[in-house]
């Protein structure tokens, strides 16, 4: 809102959601009382010092020097950031052109849920990709995850007469063990 109110195209640059600060691109999605919310309960359980954000790009520049691990640690950990911003931005748009309640709980939920699904799907995918079907495939062999990885096997038939399909997962943990199976269809 502050960047539209300096080009003339809004009335006021505060925030539609607390009214009572200009809605900057920090204030958006690091200041805003309901934000500080989710950065603190969510996954990274980061507290917010108000009298350390200078801007967006250096809040990030710090938590990337401060982030400590392995550059799989710090992809997921930028993956969560970004996932956490884009949930962020959704709630204010369906607050401002919705008129739909912000609840901090759905959108911590969602965030984590995106960048758990995304951060899953690029490890397989960098380990071990989708052979092609000209390639003799690895007799069945099961390799083992990486600590703290739990491993899906889905399977799908679909049966032209009756237009029935079915699917079952099946879980299983770093190990190999069975976690949980399920199924649907018919």
């Amino acid at each position: 809102m502050a960047n539209l109110y300096q080009r003339r195209s809004s009335p006021s640059p505060l925030c539609p959601i607390c009214k009572s600060h200009d809605e900057t691109v920090e204030h958006l999605f690091l200041l805003c009382l309901w934000v500080e919310v989710i950065w603190f309960r969510g996954s990274l359980n980061l507290r917010i010092n108000r009298t350390e954000i200078t801007t967006w790009a250096n809040w990030l520049l710090q938590i990337y020097d401060s982030a400590k691990g392995s550059k799989e640690v710090r992809n997921n950990l930028f993956s969560y950031i970004a996932f956490t911003c884009w949930h962020i931005w959704k709630s204010r748009c369906n607050f401002q052109f919705n008129q739909q309640q912000i609840h901090p709980r759905q959108v911590i939920m969602a965030s984590s849920l995106s960048a758990t699904t995304f951060n899953a799907v690029r490890v397989v995918h960098s380990i071990s990709p989708m052979p092609r079907l000209s390639e003799p495939i690895d007799g069945g062999r099961w390799f083992p995850l990486s600590p703290d990885f739990v491993k899906i096997n889905v399977d799908a038939s679909w049966g032209p007469s009756d237009g029935q399909g079915f699917m079952g997962v099946v879980a299983r943990d770093e190990d190999g063990m069975f976690l949980a199976a399920g199924r649907s269809g018919g």
